[in-house]
């Protein structure tokens, strides 16, 4: 089994998942509220994961397309030189919740497996994490603000982690936190120099 068929089963198992009570659930539009990841088998070695899946990336079955998305898109190839279609896009937790509230720490552990064997599919030399949530995920460390901008190991996962501040509006419309972003992506620039992934 090839690494897209591998994929494509992963992501049969993942929507067909009960464990959580978020499982199987829809959101308020209707749509199915279980999305894995963007499929895209086709990166440079980097896998970018977020929280969970909003309203607009259940309606287009596809992680991060909403407002954060669309900003985190645009920055990243201004300041990291990063195209979207270059990297592989998941969330540490597949399902949306209800009035899109945090996972709660079951949810995490539960998808766990799911992240996992992305990982093993993809085998990124670098993992992006976006906001506290992915980071803890990831790492099982606390405090973003800590954490940012600055390369750490995934022992849970066998990776290397660089944490970014979620691409919010509520934290990119503070000046300060939008230009701490982009010098963080510009770090991510001079990382993946190092890793020799460009």
């Amino acid at each position: 089994m090839d690494n897209v068929q591998r994929l494509k089963a992963l992501q049969r198992e993942c929507s067909n998942c009960r464990v959580c009570a978020i499982g199987g659930k829809k959101t308020p539009e209707g749509d199915d509220a279980n999305v894995l990841s963007d499929m895209n088998i086709s990166n440079i070695g980097i896998m970018i994961v977020g929280q969970n899946p909003g309203r607009e990336e259940c309606k287009q079955r596809v992680p991060f397309v909403g407002a954060s998305g669309k900003t985190f898109d645009a920055l990243m190839e201004k300041h990291a030189g990063i195209k979207r279609g270059e990297v592989y896009v998941c969330n540490c937790v597949n399902c949306y919740t209800p009035l899109n509230r945090k996972p709660t720490e079951l949810e995490i552990n539960n998808c766990s497996a799911f992240l996992s064997q992305q990982i093993a599919i993809i085998q990124p030399k670098l993992v992006v994490s976006l906001g506290g949530t992915a980071l803890r995920a990831l790492t099982g460390l606390n405090g973003i603000m800590k954490y940012h901008g600055h390369i750490q190991y995934s022992y849970m996962y066998n990776v290397k982690i660089f944490p970014l501040i979620h691409p919010s509006p509520r934290n990119l419309n503070i000046p300060e936190k939008r230009q701490m972003f982009c010098d963080d992506l510009g770090l991510l620039r001079s990382a993946l120099k190092k890793l020799g992934v460009r």
